[in-house]
């Protein structure tokens, strides 16, 4: 029986946090699907993870959409909720929280949103990456969603009137100063924004909240939700785990500098790549040409010789603009451009996946992990365990591809993330 929702804004995301409980036994599906008859799904199936795309929505728009799936899945009796949201606040923040907040009914929203394995942390109100405020991170940069704010309570007052008060667990000593909290704003709707720099602040605030049975409506991102599982009392069972041993193909949709940069370390280290051309990202019928055709020839030859290989769409923040060229030349909306280029994405995998053997799809970019999934029509994603913090390893739910992704956010991980994930498929079960 689902015990708990959680609503994501994009795959990715959607993953590194439903991999929170896979990890520690508790079943648990992630998936985009929002007509699933609950219940006729697997009794054991305690979470349930739904990605609703709504990272480039407008914002009435993915306030709509978080109003749906709440209203949807509280008629099954689901007794709590968890709104995850990015770590980098990008998206629409305010606008979900606050849908969120009043469609359940309450009055208030205790939101957590510090990732410290992965260096995202929240002091008196700010979110910092990697010890840099985010407004001064590589995320200011994004050329599609660039954050101008770090103040928490500034990004979701962009989107909502809803009050914010920005909580310092660490001065907070026993549970009647935090009961006294809540009451200063117990007449107006609230948002509670936590600090927390270090795992044990999210332990010890997810323990305040049960003590103060705040637990039913929470927000954050895969950080907090990693002790959710205890906190909820989930039912764990035994983690078996097989590994694909057949060939793996690297897929990198992002644009994010730090996945930039790590695909060129890879290739530093002996991966192979192919830098998809604006034709091939945004041309629907590219692959039924003749020079579709021999590109798709070309990457399954070296995928045979076993050479280690990489698709990607970028070589450098640069090809952006080339890209946007292009799909100006075509007549192409700038803002869908995105989606287009996942969408092509998604079919050149399929027809790779169709022509050779590929046991394991490593994905960067929650766009693209979701453009891949919609082209061979997989049902959802079942995460199986964590490389390291935000590297998920998933079976994909397919009657047609039994195949496993390992996924990642175009912002995660080291330089040498796939080097990781390399020495992590070939070690023994």
């Amino acid at each position: 029986m689902i015990k708990l929702l959680i609503i994501a804004d994009d795959f990715t995301g959607a993953l590194d946090t439903g991999v929170q409980f896979s990890k520690k036994g508790i079943p648990t599906l992630v998936t985009v699907k929002t007509d699933i008859d609950l219940n006729r799904m697997d009794a054991d199936l305690e979470v349930l993870v739904v990605d609703i795309e709504s990272r480039h929505m407008d914002k009435n728009q993915a306030a709509q959409r978080v109003k749906e799936i709440t209203r949807w899945v509280r008629t099954f009796g689901v007794e709590y909720i968890y709104k995850k949201t990015d770590s980098t606040l990008r998206g629409n923040v305010g606008a979900e929280l606050t849908a969120l907040m009043h469609e359940c009914h309450n009055c208030e929203l205790m939101f957590i949103p510090a990732f410290p394995k992965t260096n995202r942390t929240t002091i008196k109100g700010y979110q910092y990456v990697n010890g840099l405020l985010l407004q001064e991170s590589v995320f200011a940069k994004d050329p599609f969603e660039p954050v101008k704010n770090s103040y928490i309570p500034d990004i979701i007052k962009m989107q909502s009137d809803v009050n914010v008060s920005v909580i310092d667990y660490k001065k907070i000593n026993h549970s009647n100063d935090f009961s006294s909290v809540f009451q200063m704003h117990s007449d107006e709707s609230t948002i509670y924004v936590f600090d927390a720099e270090k795992d044990e602040d999210l332990k010890n605030i997810g323990q305040f909240l049960k003590d103060q049975n705040k637990l039913k409506v929470t927000a954050g991102c895969a950080g907090f939700a990693e002790f959710l599982p205890e906190l909820l009392g989930l039912t764990p069972k035994p983690v078996k785990i097989k590994k694909n041993k057949a060939n793996t193909l690297v897929v990198s949709g992002s644009i994010n500098e730090i996945a930039i940069s790590q695909i060129n370390y890879a290739e530093q280290q002996g991966y192979k790549s192919f830098t998809l051309t604006p034709a091939q990202k945004l041309e629907k019928h590219y692959l039924e040409t003749l020079e579709g055709e021999e590109f798709i020839e070309e990457v399954i030859k070296k995928i045979n010789n076993e050479e280690l290989l990489i698709l990607k769409t970028v070589d450098s923040r640069d090809d952006i603009q080339k890209c946007i060229g292009y799909a100006q030349k075509i007549s192409m909306n700038q803002e869908k451009m995105h989606l287009k280029i996942a969408e092509n994405v998604g079919r050149i995998v399929k027809n790779i996946l169709n022509e050779t053997m590929i046991g394991t799809v490593v994905v960067f970019g929650g766009d693209t992990v979701l453009g891949i999934m919609k082209a061979i029509e997989a049902q959802g994603l079942m995460p199986k365990r964590e490389i390291v913090p935000g590297v998920v390893v998933s079976t994909v739910m397919s009657d047609a591809y039994k195949i496993d992704m390992i996924t990642k956010a175009g912002g995660f991980g080291d330089e040498d993330v796939l080097i990781k994930i390399k020495d992590y498929l070939k070690e023994g079960e």
